[in-house]
This record gives C-alpha cells, structure tokens and sequence, in this order.
C-alpha cells in the first residue's frame, strides 16, 4: 500500500508537469522570449526534480516543495494557458494534493527520520539501554541512510550506471553488542523500495536452493533473484563454517558490488579473521577480504567488558538437577543478558511460532518440549542461533526418543559452530542425557562428541571467549 502511495504520488506530479510542459511549448515556439513561457517551463523542471532526482531529500521537505511549486504552477495555468490546459492544470493539482496526503498518512510516513530519532525513542521506550558508544555508529549509518537514498533517487537517470554505490557498513564485535539492533533499525527506517535482508545462513540457504536447481540456473541469475539492481541490502550475523559456503558468498559479494548494491554486514569477526576456519588461499576468498575493505566501512562494536558474564557461575550454565527454583534462576538470567525488556510472545521460525518462555534483544528461553519436540528442522535452528547470541532451554529429561535426540544434537552442534551461549537446565547430569537405548541406533548422531560439546560449551574459557 505504501509503495503504491508514494508511485501514484509520482504518476500525479508527473500528470501535473505535462499541461504546464505544453503549454510552455506552445508559447515558446510562437514567441521564443515570452516570460510566461519561460517560467511554465522553469516550474515544470522544478516539479519534476522535486519529484524524481531530489528523492533522496527528506520527504517533507520534497513534500512542500512540490506542493507550492505545483500550486504556483497550477494556478499559472488556469489563469494564463487555454481552457483545457488550464484544466488540467488544476485537476493535477488536485490530485498531487490527495496522493501526497495518502503518502503522508501511509505507514512509512510515520516512520522516523533517522536512526537517531528511532534509536532514542527505543531508549526512552526501554526496548534497549543507552550505550554510548553506539552513537558514532548510529551517525554513521544515518549518512548511509541518506547517500543511499539519494543514490537511489539517480538510478534512473540515463547516466546512472556511471554512479558509484555508497559505501557499505562491515559492524563486527562481540555478541549482544546491539550489532543487529542497528542494521536491522536503519533498513527499517530506509524508505528505499529497493532494499532486502537476510540472516547469514538462510541466506546461503536459498543462494544454495537456486545454485543446484533443476534445471541448474547461472549464478548471475541466481545472484539476481536474490536482491534487485542497486539494492540496500543488510546480511546479519554471517559466520563463515567451510569452504565452499565462503566461495559462494565471495562470488555472491562480487555479484551485488558489480550491480550498484550497498551492503551492510554484521559479524562477530573482522574481516581479516572471517575465513579463520577455512583456508583463504582461495582467490574469491582472498578477493573477498580486500574487497570489504574497498566496498565498506569496516566499525567495530567491541564495547566495554561484558560484567555479566561475572554474575553466571558455571551451576548456572548447566543446571541439574531441575527444581522448583530453576524457573526463577532462568528468568534472572534472562533479565540479566536481556538488552530489551523480555516478552513471553512466541518466535517465528520459517512459517511456525515457537513457544517461548522469555525472549528479549539478545536472549530467548525455551522449554525443551517445545524447541526438541516439535517438527523443527536444522535450519529452523540455524535461524534461532543467527537471531540469539544467547539460548536458554529449560526441563530437558534423559532423552531416549531418536527424533528428539537428532534435533536437541543439531541445537548443540549448530550454536557451537555460530559460537554462541547455550544454558540448559536437565533432569539428569550431562553425561546421561542420551538413554542407552539410543546407542547404535543413529549413526548420524555421534552422543560423546555431542556431551564433550556441552562440555566446552558449558566451561567458563568458551563463554567468556564469547564476550
């Protein structure tokens, strides 16, 4: 609805441009120096670029400046051209006028101007405590904000493959900093209709679905289909796992830079440490790395020591066994990783929700019946790690089902390799979690690799390494 606003807002100033175009034209061509021709023609331009190249302007500002030039034009037109002329004049008048206010009454009008504007508004609502070092990202991101915008505005022009694409952000730091709170808060305030976003892993996910199609699509056509010409474009959390997923990603990085696209990364690593786990004597991996730093500015969100961590003692991030005072230590500890204030609303995962005993910005809390017992599927869980720097499952028994065995070994496996936080509290101690009954009857699951996993996972090195 509201990008149908803001085309009809343009179609309107465009219909009210044409009479004034004409009538200009025919003034001029019988008389080249009449002054009312002139300025008919001077309010037609002005109209025009109010509406089309100075897009990236504030929308207020391009707004007025449409309305009085096209008023001015309008009125021009019925008093000085002929009837019909005059006429059309005052009806596109009148129609910029109904699709401006339905632009400014849709809900992006709403929007925020900026991510200062929103991010203060998040502080003074409590969704996120004030951190001032965020500011100069946050200043950052806003001048991304606007450059794109009025990139965009010039996309197309007849010249606009000679423009060259804003710089991109590449924020990296350590979990729970609010790295995706601020991507994720200015490509929501972008008013660009040309914009995606994705999770790191899903993102390969569906890059991976189109590469190996049947029948196989190129991978420019692929690359295509995943974002428009001269996107804005935000990929969260990426944590690159193996080689060929950092091929792919190399290449898919090339792709959008070459069409015109700005992207923006969030990660828990730099650049330079980004292929860490795999070998980068790749040339598109090594591309890549010089790449980030020609396409992007690289920040970094370290932020002061994370005291937190001071308060989880290594009880607390496996509790066994379950008591009637577990609930209340998981809830402390919620509030205590919390950067927003919880909520018990479910998550959306692909087309579920899952239940959720607390979530908030950084942190969510599950029963394990609900996140290991359901029809859950390994990317379901990829999505849950790419979302929460910190996992919080609660009322785990000895399993001795093969399918809840299989998912609660993907939970483990895939927040290790995201290096994430997993808190568990179980009925039975760590190295009894899988019944004997199991034991040769999944051989896709390895059981002591995944209880050394919890091992690690559970040690005070792995969480304050995550810090």
């Amino acid at each position: 609805m509201n990008l149908i606003w803001r085309r009809s807002t343009v179609v309107a100033f465009v219909l009210l441009a044409l009479p004034g175009l004409v009538a200009a034209l025919l003034r001029l061509q019988s008389e080249p120096t009449d002054a009312l021709g002139w300025a008919w023609l001077g309010f037609v331009v002005l109209l025009i670029s109010a509406t089309l190249i100075g897009s990236g302007t504030r929308r207020l500002s391009r707004a007025l400046v449409g309305l009085l030039v096209g008023a001015a034009l309008a009125l021009s037109l019925w008093f000085g051209a002929d009837t019909l002329l005059g006429t059309a004049g005052v009806v596109g008048w009148f129609a910029v006028l109904v699709t401006t206010c339905g632009d400014f009454v849709s809900r992006d009008a709403r929007r925020p101007d900026s991510l200062a504007d929103f991010y203060a508004a998040a502080v003074k609502a409590r969704r996120v405590r004030n951190n001032p070092e965020q500011q100069e990202i946050v200043e950052r991101l806003d001048q991304l904000a606007v450059a794109f915008a009025h990139y965009e505005s010039k996309r197309h022009l007849p010249w606009a493959s000679l423009l060259r694409a804003p710089q991109g952000v590449y924020l990296h730091g350590p979990a729970g900093r609010g790295k995706s709170f601020l991507l994720d808060g200015m490509y929501d305030i972008s008013t660009s209709s040309v914009k995606a976003r994705f999770h790191f892993h899903e993102l390969m996910s569906a890059l991976n679905t189109r590469v190996n199609a049947s029948p196989p699509i190129r991978f420019e056509h692929a690359v295509r289909s995943l974002a428009p010409r001269a996107s804005l474009i935000v990929v969260d959390e990426v944590n690159v796992l193996d080689v060929a997923s950092a091929i792919l990603f190399s290449r898919l990085m090339s792709g959008w830079w070459q069409r015109g696209c700005t992207v923006c990364i969030s990660s828990n690593q730099s650049p330079e440490q980004l292929f860490r786990s795999v070998s980068s004597s790749h040339d598109d991996i090594r591309k890549l790395t010089e790449s980030i730093r020609e396409h992007m500015q690289v920040m970094s969100l370290e932020g002061a020591d994370d005291y937190r961590l001071q308060k989880l003692s290594a009880d607390d991030l496996y509790q066994y066994p379950s008591s009637a005072a577990t609930p209340a230590r998981f809830l402390e500890i919620v509030e205590l990783l919390a950067e927003s204030p919880p909520n018990t609303e479910p998550v959306p995962v692909g087309d579920r929700l899952v239940p959720c005993r607390q979530q908030a910005l950084g942190v969510a809390w599950f029963d394990f019946a609900g996140l290991c017992g359901g029809p859950h599927s390994y990317e379901d869980y990829l999505a849950l790690a790419a979302r929460y720097p910190n996992l919080l499952v609660s009322d785990i028994p000895q399993i001795n089902q093969l399918d809840q065995a299989r998912r609660f070994a993907w939970l483990v496996e895939i927040v290790y390799d995201a290096r994430k936080r997993l808190i568990l509290s179980a009925h039975v101690p760590r190295d009894e979690l899988f019944t004997q009954l199991l034991s040769g009857k999944e051989h896709d699951i390895d059981y002591v690799k995944i209880v050394s996993r919890l091992a690690e996972m559970q040690s005070s090195e792995y969480n304050y390494s995550l810090a």
